[in-house]
C-alpha cells in the first residue's frame, strides 16, 4: 500500500502545507485587511471633523503638499548625484588588431583605461549649488505647509460661519412667518389692510430667499474644505465646533514686521535660490578650466609588451563658455531681485492683514449678537404695536429692512475677521494662528 506524502506530518509535509495555506489564504487575508482598512477610513471620514483634525488631514493628503514633498525628494537625489567623487566612471577601451605582415600574421592587443578628474573645484561648486536648491525646496515645503494649514483653518471657520448664517436666516424666516400669519389674522378680523398683509408676505419671501442663499454658502464652503482635504466632493463632510468672535494679542507693528521677516520660510527659500545661483555663476566661470583625464595603456605588438600612462584635456579655444557665464550672471540678478521684492511683499502683506483684522474685529464687536438680537426684538415689538393699532405698513417694512441689514452686516464682519486672520497667518509665516477648537488666539 502506497503512502501519501502528507499522511506523515514531517518537516517537508508541514512546509508544503504552509505554502498551500499561504497561497490560498494570503490573497483572502490581504483582501479582508484591505476591506477593513477601507471601512475604517470611511468610518473616520463620516465622523465630524474638529479644526485640529482637519489641519492634520490636509497636511497629510493635500495634493500640493504631496507634490512639494516629491520635489524635495527630487532635489535630494540631485544633491546626492552632485556629491559624487569623480565626474564620471572609468572608461575602458579594448582593441584586438590583426597585423598582416610580409612574413607572418600577428594579433596585437591594445588596452586603455582612463578616468576624468575634477580640476577647478567644479565638483564642490556643483555640490554646494545642489545643496542650496535642496534647502530651498525644503523651505518652500515648509511655507506651503503653513499656507495649507492657514487655508484649511480659514475654510473650516468659514464653514462654521456659513452654518451660523443658516441659523440666523432660519430665525428670520420664523420671525417673518409669525408676522405674516398675524397680519392675515388681523385682515380676517377686519382690522388690517391688504398693504400690511402684502408687506409681511414680501418680508417672508425675502427671508426665505436669504435662507436658500445661506444654505448654498454652506454647500460651497464644504466643497472648498473637501478640496483642501483631498476628499471626494460627493462624500459627506461634517465639522464640529462653534464660531464666535475672538481677539488676537498682537505685538506692535515694528516687532511684528521683524518677526514675520525672520519667520517666513519663503524668504529662506529665496535666499537659498540666490546662493545656488551664485554657485552656478562661479561654476560657469570655471568651466574654461578643463578637467584632466588620466589614462593607462597596455599594448602587445609583434610579441613586445608596451605599457604607459598619460593625460588628456580639452583646449578651451573655440568655446570659452562666455554665453553660459552671462546667462548665469543674469539668473543670479533675477534671484536677487525676486528676494528683494518678496521682502517688500512680506512687509506689505503684514501691514495689510493687520489693518484688515483690526477693522473686522471692531466691526464684529460693534455688530455682535446683542445688536442682532435687538433687531429681532424690534420686529417682535412691531407685532405688538400692530395689535394695538399704533403702526402700519411702513413700520413693518422699516423693521424688516433693519433686521436684514443688521444680520448681513454682522455676518459680513464675521467673515472679514476670518479672512483677515487667515491672511495675517500667511503674512507672518504662522506667527498668528487661531488655536484649534477654541475661539481664542495665540
Amino acid at each position: 500500500m502506497k503512502e501519501s506524502l502528507c499522511c506523515r506530518p514531517g518537516p517537508v509535509c508541514l512546509w508544503l502545507v504552509c505554502i498551500l495555506i499561504a497561497g490560498v489564504a494570503g490573497p483572502a487575508l490581504s483582501a479582508e485587511n484591505s476591506s477593513v482598512s477601507l471601512r475604517e477610513h470611511q468610518a473616520r471620514q463620516s465622523l465630524p471633523l474638529t479644526l485640529e483634525a482637519a489641519v492634520e488631514e490636509a497636511l497629510a493628503n493635500n495634493p500640493a503638499l504631496r507634490t512639494a514633498r516629491a520635489r524635495v525628494d527630487e532635489r535630494r537625489g540631485q544633491r546626492r548625484h552632485a556629491g559624487r567623487l569623480l565626474p564620471s566612471n572609468p572608461r575602458l577601451e579594448v582593441a584586438r588588431l590583426n597585423r598582416d605582415g610580409p612574413v607572418e600574421d600577428t594579433d596585437d592587443l591594445d588596452l586603455r583605461i582612463s578616468q576624468e578628474l575634477w580640476i577647478g573645484g567644479q565638483g564642490g561648486l556643483a555640490e554646494d549649488s545642489a545643496d542650496a536648491r535642496l534647502q530651498a525646496a525644503q523651505a518652500a515645503l515648509q511655507y506651503l505647509e503653513m499656507a495649507v494649514s492657514a487655508r484649511t483653518r480659514q475654510a473650516f471657520l468659514l464653514l462654521l460661519w456659513a452654518s451660523e448664517s443658516v441659523d440666523t436666516a432660519q430665525r428670520m424666516v420664523e420671525i417673518n412667518q409669525q408676522l405674516a400669519e398675524y397680519t392675515q389674522q388681523r385682515q380676517q378680523a377686519g382690522v388690517s389692510t391688504a398693504m400690511e398683509v402684502n408687506t409681511a408676505q414680501i418680508g417672508l419671501q425675502r427671508a426665505r430667499a436669504a435662507l436658500e442663499q445661506a444654505r448654498n454658502r454652506v454647500a460651497q464652503q464644504r466643497l472648498t474644505l473637501a478640496d483642501l482635504l483631498a476628499r471626494d466632493a460627493a462624500a459627506p463632510l461634517q465639522v464640529r465646533g462653534e464660531l464666535a468672535p475672538w481677539t488676537l494679542e498682537l505685538p506692535d507693528e515694528t516687532q511684528l514686521l521683524n518677526r514675520a521677516v525672520a519667520q517666513r520660510s519663503d524668504l529662506v527659500e529665496a535666499a537659498r535660490q540666490v546662493e545656488a545661483a551664485r554657485h552656478d555663476l562661479t561654476l560657469s566661470q570655471r568651466q574654461w578650466i578643463p578637467n584632466l583625464t588620466v589614462f593607462g595603456v597596455h599594448a602587445e605588438e609583434e610579441g613586445a609588451t608596451i605599457n604607459g600612462a598619460g593625460v588628456s584635456f580639452e583646449l578651451p579655444v573655440f568655446h570659452q563658455y562666455g554665453g553660459e557665464t552671462d546667462a548665469a550672471r543674469a539668473r543670479l540678478e533675477q534671484q536677487r531681485i525676486a528676494e528683494d521684492a518678496l521682502r517688500l511683499q512680506v512687509r506689505r502683506e503684514v501691514l495689510s492683514g493687520l489693518a484688515d483684522y483690526r477693522a473686522a474685529a471692531s466691526r464684529v464687536q460693534l455688530l455682535g449678537e446683542n445688536t442682532l438680537q435687538q433687531a429681532e426684538d424690534n420686529v417682535r415689538l412691531l407685532q405688538q404695536a400692530l395689535q394695538a393699532g399704533e403702526v402700519g405698513a411702513p413700520a413693518v417694512t422699516s423693521a424688516q429692512n433693519n433686521l436684514i441689514q443688521v444680520r448681513d452686516s454682522y455676518l459680513a464682519a464675521l467673515r472679514e475677521q476670518v479672512d483677515a486672520t487667515a491672511m495675517l497667518e500667511r503674512a507672518t509665516g504662522g506667527l498668528v494662528t487661531v488655536v484649534p477648537d477654541t475661539t481664542t488666539a495665540q
